[in-house]
């Protein structure tokens, strides 16, 4: 989002200050931030339309605006073999796997792994989430071939 500011001759006249953000879901009012994240814990699992809108001192910028889909549950049982439950989760994420995995690692939004593990004998796995902070991870499986998988695991807190 761009700044605003009134130049006369060259000079500056006045600056706009920011002041936070609006944010708004399907198009009412959730709130109004200083920070550059926010976070819907409450959001419904459909198709949303979020907007935001700078706050300056003086004025409003237009308003910026995604559509979101948020699904309830993720399928259990793929066709690669892996159960992951329950999803989405707050504290314990169950995996079991009927194939021949030897490795796991999860992902954050970042691209960073949170968490890698030989599975080499271990079924199932407890995936303990309880330090995680609420979003969608990525959990990648390695096969006996050297062959890849991603599944998606949600963080609800």
């Amino acid at each position: 989002i761009k700044g605003y500011m009134d130049v006369n001759e060259g000079q500056l006249k006045s600056v706009k200050s920011l002041n936070g953000y609006k944010v708004f879901r399907n198009w009412t009012l959730l709130g109004t931030v200083t920070e550059t994240e926010y976070i819907d814990l409450n959001a419904p699992y459909e198709n949303n339309f979020y907007c935001v809108r700078a706050v300056y001192d003086v004025c409003e910028s237009p308003d910026v605006c995604v559509e979101v889909s948020l699904h309830v549950g993720l399928p259990d049982n793929d066709l690669q073999g892996i159960k992951i439950y329950p999803n989405p989760a707050s504290d314990l994420v169950n995996i079991e796997v009927s194939q021949a995995f030897s490795h796991l690692d999860v992902y954050n939004y970042l691209g960073l792994i949170v968490y890698s593990s030989d599975l080499s004998g271990k079924k199932p796995i407890k995936l303990n989430t309880t330090g995680y902070p609420a979003g969608t991870y990525l959990v990648r499986f390695v096969n006996s071939e050297g062959n890849t998988f991603t599944k998606r695991i949600v963080i609800d807190k």
